[in-house]
């Protein structure tokens, strides 16, 4: 999702790593505001799931030593991925 300048300068200021805003997008609870917007924001339940997903992704960690993904040129598209011998 592209991030406004302004956002980026606010995240800054509340010192919100933009990694968070990626679990927030992700977990969080989206209410419609006026104006065609939406505000996301953690709930218990979100937090929980991003939690779960988070220490899935760390035991995961050791399962990636002997793995690799192959990439096109431009970085923009994974071809295939394989264990490495």
């Amino acid at each position: 999702m592209k991030i406004s300048r302004h956002a980026i300068t606010r995240f800054k200021q509340r010192g919100i790593p933009t990694d968070l805003v990626d679990l927030l997008l992700l977990f969080g609870n989206a209410e419609e505001k006026p104006g065609n917007v939406y505000e996301i924001r953690w709930g218990k339940e979100g937090k929980n799931k991003a939690l779960m997903h988070l220490k899935y992704l760390i035991q995961g960690l050791d399962k990636l030593g002997h793995k690799a993904i192959l990439v096109d040129g431009e970085m923009t598209e994974i071809i295939t991925a394989y264990n490495i011998i």
